[in-house]
């Protein structure tokens, strides 16, 4: 594609994380990401399955709601008082995880 970046299919979750990260990711890397169950956080560059980890509420799944719902990891999340989870991974300049939780559709906005 001339972007000298790894293609798509080729490219490991590490590579992922880094080109997004990096600001370096083309549309198609952004296209291809997914949406954590527990807060919404759209950009996981793997499906939430499989041990992989939100780097947003740090869900790693398989193993964090292993035996419990998604409602019941985003309450405890919630109660801890939402934290960004990834040291490596900056959350977005403006994130703010109750606007990230309505925009899911995962609570209703509140009224102000």
């Amino acid at each position: 594609m001339g972007h000298g970046l790894p293609e798509k299919e080729t490219c490991t979750a590490f590579q992922r994380i880094w080109i997004t990260t990096a600001g370096l990711a083309p549309s198609f890397e952004r296209e291809n990401m997914h949406l954590c169950p527990v807060c919404g956080y759209r950009e996981m560059p793997d499906p939430p399955e499989d041990f992989n980890i939100c780097p947003c509420c740090g869900t790693e799944f398989g193993y964090t709601n292993a035996g419990v719902t998604n409602e019941q990891v985003r309450a405890k999340w919630l109660s801890q008082n939402a934290p960004w989870f990834s040291p490596d991974i900056q959350p977005p300049a403006d994130w703010n995880p109750h606007r990230q939780l309505v925009e899911a559709g995962f609570i209703v906005g509140s009224r102000r």
